[in-house]
């Protein structure tokens, strides 16, 4: 039963946006128990333990817990809570108490690390929670409750959903015994597959395949860097040439815009300066639109550089301000107009519409950021772009392109890596 138990667990905790740690080379014979992390808000970092009591060694789950106990003391530099959950899986008859050690089942006090100690009956299903400690948390009870349940389903019903699971690519050539069928490897923490002996043919995914594949990613929840350091270095360059675009030359002007690299037809198309895609980027027209356009950065750019990494976000920002710049030009030019352009808007809104196709298509959240909140900021920045006079919506809508299409081919190469 906890093998079921564990294997539906771990399924139901990767839709819920957890990531799985692996188990330790310390831990006992046939993986007795597992680990799983998640970012929960922008607050607090939650690590689980799964472990099958029936099978338990104690003194390695003390020097496990010493080790996460010192890795969440590290966390705290980054995030203002973490919770260490144990969930228990216990056969009958059930766990003597007793005999787990009190570091592991004692919640922590004077510190924002919090010890949570949960028992799960896999006879009756229920969950018990020693004294003082929480009965739910951010909906891990609902969890627990959805594996137990999957996991006592017939035997019909667990064969179909692995069965429908190596149907969308997730077989591992792992045979099973006669009359039952297992998960996938991946979905197995306690379970090693065997190397097959002959390499099976490669097959051709279909889209169908891929677009499930993505919206299996798990997203990265836990900051790779602590400072954002790129989105500061883009902030200050910003405010720099603002500076020098007043200081040399004549502020806000169109004329000061084409001196310090702003976006127009004649320049680009009939003298090849097509760097000004790139230096358009830095540009502002006034405090007002260099504001606007760090705030942006600072609510999207910090977060998505210090979950996805710097070379990626490099390529993020720069990629969907490129594009933008393209469709401003493409704009200037079917209409022929004069018009000069710049700004990080593009840049920006290439941000928003990564944030909203990745949490979008895998329904995970990069800390406060929702598929939701990203599309109604979409929204109310094309019906300003096409009601403000002034505004370059051409380089919003291709800043938005270019970033949706970097999202979706970062969710491809991510299904690759997992």
């Amino acid at each position: 039963m906890y093998a079921r138990f564990a294997s539906f667990f771990y399924r139901n905790g990767l839709h819920a946006g957890f990531q799985l740690m692996g188990a330790d080379a310390s831990s006992p014979s046939e993986a007795t128990y597992f680990h799983m992390q998640k970012m929960e808000g922008a607050a607090t970092f939650m690590h689980i333990t799964v472990c099958d009591t029936a099978r338990a060694d104690w003194q390695a789950l003390l020097q496990q817990n010493e080790i996460r106990r010192k890795q969440a003391e590290d966390l705290l530099t980054r995030v203002k809570n973490v919770a260490l959950v144990y969930i228990m899986a216990e056969p009958a008859p059930a766990l003597d108490i007793a005999a787990v050690p009190a570091e592991i089942t004692a919640p922590y006090e004077g510190q924002n690390i919090y010890n949570v100690f949960w028992r799960v009956n896999l006879a009756t299903g229920e969950l018990m929670a020693t004294d003082n400690q929480p009965k739910d948390l951010f909906g891990l009870r609902e969890l627990v409750k959805r594996a137990y349940e999957d996991a006592s389903a017939p035997e019909a019903d667990f064969d179909a959903l692995a069965a429908a699971e190596s149907l969308l690519g997730g077989g591992s050539g792992t045979s099973a015994p006669q009359g039952r069928s297992l998960p996938p490897a991946h979905s197995r923490p306690n379970v090693v597959p065997m190397r097959r002996a002959m390499p099976a043919p490669a097959r051709k995914r279909s889209p169908h395949s891929l677009i499930t594949r993505m919206k299996n990613v798990n997203i990265p929840h836990y900051p790779r860097h602590a400072q954002p350091l790129m989105c500061y270095g883009i902030i200050a360059i910003n405010v720099l040439v603002l500076i020098a675009m007043y200081v040399f030359g004549d502020g806000s002007t169109a004329r000061t815009g084409i001196d310090f690299g702003g976006i127009r037809v004649y320049e680009i198309i009939f003298h090849n300066e097509w760097w000004r895609l790139v230096t358009a980027m830095f540009i502002h027209f006034g405090v007002h639109h260099l504001a606007a356009n760090t705030f942006g950065i600072i609510v999207f750019g910090t977060r998505l550089e210090r979950y996805f990494g710097r070379l990626a976000f490099f390529a993020l920002y720069f990629g969907a301000g490129i594009v933008g710049s393209l469709f401003s030009l493409a704009n200037f030019w079917f209409q022929r107009l004069p018009t000069v352009s710049g700004g990080a808007s593009g840049a920006v809104y290439g941000l928003v519409a990564f944030a909203f196709v990745v949490t979008r298509v895998t329904r995970q959240n990069i800390e406060t950021l929702n598929s939701y909140s990203m599309l109604i900021f979409i929204a109310i920045g094309i019906v300003m772009g096409f009601t403000i006079p002034g505004i370059d919506n051409a380089g919003h809508i291709g800043g938005m392109v270019g970033g949706a299409l970097i999202g979706l081919g970062t969710l491809a190469l991510m299904t690759r890596k997992q």
